[in-house]
């Protein structure tokens, strides 16, 4: 116990003077530094080993250690579902990219893991310095949320407001853009709008669930909300396709614009519009949520209601850096950001005249600003 002491005040000393050395350069030599500090060659040997495998110092053999870095390696591991997307590549690699520029010190790396397995054995089990999570599209359970907040390792949530639980994290004002979104179908003079839920209702998709046909309700609105069970790692455009065209198999839509919870399975919405004659978006506009890579790609391209994620993952990192060291005052990494409306193809304004009548303004009161609430994240 005494010899590892000894070694990590030596290991603190020899950090302060790696900054007098140019990168490449050569170190003290063993000889030099039993006599500057009065150490032990057990000491000294020990204190350059954690040097070296901190990746500050290069050891040649014969030839002595060299100045590799002026800070000890940052480890920083992003864990994301097995189901692995366009989106969560490029967030990974926005995070490496953005790391690196900030300092050649950091090292990132990113990992999938079973949506159905608890997180607590795969963070306790986890190397990094600082850990990343894309959470399930579960709710977190209570002893996920309370291993997080005692973690002497900093965990940080994307898209899931964790504030309340006092956690790091990131996310979006999903009421913000839930009211952009029905200002924008209305001023296209939509008065007859649907609903399909095609993803989970955990997170913000429930925010949105919830925020879109309230607000669309507000501003005198009518809202068809089409049932959809969406289950965890079972939901795709197949399921969206299958439960918009049973509904037009049996009604005729009494909707002019459609909002699909998820870009992805706005896909198959659009195809079911297809297969029974309607056009997008001259007869019925749609619209997805999340601003995904591939709405570019739709037939028509897709108008999406979303935030700039490349945005919001190089702000995450440039949090990290700079509370790397502060990470034990309690202050809390909380990154948020507004989804705004995106006009692709996909939606127009309603040939036929609107309704006559005005629509009063609507104001975002307190009680939207807290549709994400911690029960909602929570067994």
């Amino acid at each position: 116990m005494l010899l590892k002491e000894r070694a990590k005040a030596l290991n603190a000393e020899l950090q302060k003077e790696l900054r007098l050395f140019r990168t490449g350069n050569k170190f003290y030599g063993i000889r030099e530094i039993l006599a500057r500090y009065r150490v032990s060659r057990r000491v000294a040997d020990l204190a350059l080993k954690t040097l070296t495998d901190d990746g500050l110092l290069e050891h040649r053999k014969q030839y002595g250690y060299y100045v590799r870095n002026f800070h000890k390696r940052r480890n920083v591991i992003f864990y994301h579902n097995q189901w692995v997307n366009e989106e969560l590549r490029e967030v990974s690699r926005w995070l490496q990219e953005e790391f690196r520029s900030l300092a050649d010190y950091y090292e990132v790396g990113s990992r999938s893991y079973d949506y159905r397995s608890n997180l607590i054995a795969l963070l306790e089990n986890s190397p990094a310095d600082v850990q990343i999570v894309c959470p399930p599209a579960r709710a977190l359970s209570r002893e996920e949320i309370v291993y997080a907040a005692q973690s002497p390792r900093p965990i940080i949530f994307m898209d899931r407001n964790l504030t309340d639980a006092t956690l790091h994290c990131t996310f979006r004002k999903f009421e913000y853009g839930m009211l952009e979104l029905v200002d924008y179908l209305t001023g296209l003079g939509h008065r007859n709008l649907a609903m399909l839920v095609a993803e989970p209702t955990v997170g913000g998709n429930r925010i949105e669930m919830d925020a879109f046909p309230e607000f669309a309700r507000r501003r005198g609105c009518r809202v068809t909300v089409f049932p959809c069970r969406a289950e965890v790692g079972n939901y795709s455009p197949t399921l969206a396709h299958d439960i918009l065209h049973a509904y037009l198999e049996e009604h005729e839509p009494d909707f002019t614009a459609l909002f699909v919870i998820s870009d992805y399975a706005a896909q198959g919405a659009i195809r079911a519009l297809a297969a029974h004659g309607y056009r997008v978006p001259e007869d019925i506009s749609v619209v997805g949520s999340g601003s995904a890579l591939c709405a570019d790609y739709t037939q028509p391209p897709l108008t999406t209601v979303g935030v700039d994620l490349h945005a919001s993952v190089v702000k995450l990192a440039q949090e990290i850096h700079r509370k790397w060291d502060d990470f034990d005052t309690g202050e809390r990494i909380a990154v948020f950001s507004v989804p705004h409306v995106t006009e692709r193809g996909s939606t127009c304004r309603l040939q036929a005249p609107p309704r006559s009548g005005s629509v009063p303004f609507l104001k975002l009161n307190s009680r939207h600003q807290n549709f994400s609430s911690i029960e909602r994240n929570v067994k």
